[in-house]
């Protein structure tokens, strides 16, 4: 599976595979995917996704730790140590792979993610979506400030 490319001059493409016998996360040059191969995780790890400055790369594992590596870019990518943010929540989706990214990171850093609602995993729930919330709230605190 294919993820967001690194948004600088050195293209780089994030992806997860079962190769090694279990999902981890790679990185190759894009367009030549075949020149190289960097695995990312240690122990496991999918639903790869870049940062928006493309100096970072998120993944989840499957211990549900939300990992972050530094990249370095160059001819090669400069890979840091995983290191983990967080733990997810039992009621966060993306316990194990899901074939898809369950979560994305806002531009100020926070990230957003789904979480599950009523039920157990896997049942039927209804999704709200609250679109231009807070225009709406500002037009009601504009009403309630006027006389």
């Amino acid at each position: 599976r294919l993820r967001r490319r690194a948004p600088h001059a050195d293209r780089w493409l994030a992806y997860e595979s079962n190769e090694t016998g279990q999902t981890d996360v790679f990185v190759r040059p894009f367009p030549n995917t075949e020149a190289a191969k960097w695995q990312v995780s240690v122990a496991g790890g999918f639903a790869p996704l870049w940062a928006r400055n493309g100096r970072e790369l998120f993944y989840m594992t499957p211990a549900r730790d939300m990992m972050a590596v530094s990249v370095t870019p160059g001819a090669t990518p400069g890979l840091g140590t995983p290191r983990k943010l967080f733990r997810l929540p039992d009621d966060f989706w993306g316990g194990s792979p899901e074939n898809y990214t369950p979560y994305d990171v806002a531009p100020d850093g926070r990230f957003l993610m789904a979480k599950r609602v009523g039920g157990a995993a896997g049942s039927a729930a209804s999704l709200v979506v609250a679109e231009h919330w807070f225009s709406e709230l500002e037009q009601l605190l504009k009403k309630r400030r006027t006389p």
